[in-house]
């Protein structure tokens, strides 16, 4: 299991339905919880803008918590 937070980007316009599992399963591998964005699109625009803008800055934030890991996840990399 991973020890720190997966951050998860899906697109606006996706299938939806009820055997369709917004965290796709990754929620069973973070330790650190998940955080799912919803991206503005479908699967090939989100990385046109204005999605990819929306992609980046969440990245940038995710990076930025990511550089002191210990405070938040005191067990990450044991």
């Amino acid at each position: 299991m991973f020890p720190g937070r997966i951050y998860v980007f899906r697109a606006w316009m996706e299938p939806k339905g009820p055997f369709i599992n917004e965290m796709m399963d990754w929620s069973a591998l973070a330790a650190g919880g998940i955080e799912l964005t919803f991206i503005d699109g479908d699967h090939y625009s989100m990385f046109r803008p204005p999605g990819v803008s929306q992609m980046a800055e969440k990245i940038v934030a995710a990076l930025a918590e990511a550089a002191e890991p210990r405070k938040k996840y005191p067990n990450a990399g044991n």
